[in-house]
Parts: C-alpha cells; sequence; structure tokens
C-alpha cells in the first residue's frame, strides 16, 4: 500500500470518529439535563431555596440560611 493511501484511509478513519464523536454531544446535553432537573426536583423537596447569585448561576440555599448578599459583607467563608 503505498503512502498516499495510507494517508487517505487514516484521514478518513479520523473523520468517521470525529462524526461519532459530534454526534455524541446532542445525547451528552439530554443527559445533563435530566440529570440536573432530577437533583434540583430533589433539592427543592427537601426545602432548598433556589436563588440566583451575582455571577447570574443558579443556585440553592439551604433551610434556614440567609439568602446571599444580606448581612456582614466582609463575612467571607463564614
Amino acid at each position: 500500500m503505498s503512502a498516499i493511501r495510507k494517508l487517505i484511509l487514516i484521514t478518513g478513519i479520523a473523520g468517521v470518529v470525529w462524526a461519532a464523536l459530534m454526534a455524541l454531544i446532542p445525547i451528552g446535553f439530554t443527559v445533563n439535563r435530566h440529570y440536573k432537573a432530577k437533583y434540583a426536583a430533589l433539592l427543592r423537596a427537601a426545602g432548598f431555596t433556589l436563588v440566583t447569585d451575582q455571577d447570574g448561576r443558579l443556585r440553592y440555599v439551604p433551610p434556614g440560611e440567609p439568602l446571599p448578599g444580606h448581612g456582614n459583607p466582609f463575612a467571607v467563608g463564614t
């Protein structure tokens, strides 16, 4: 087999592997969405409160805890 044919074969195999991996991305998004929904429901059932932090991310605050941004702003990590 010549070097050109080997290169074409390797390029074709790499293309097929790349296409297969790209096809798995939507499956990963779907699995992640179901995972997050399952645990969000579990946290809500346990009494956690959904809040949005300063960066716009969703967070769950335990029951009885003050909401973020309230209280002493210098008490970081306490």
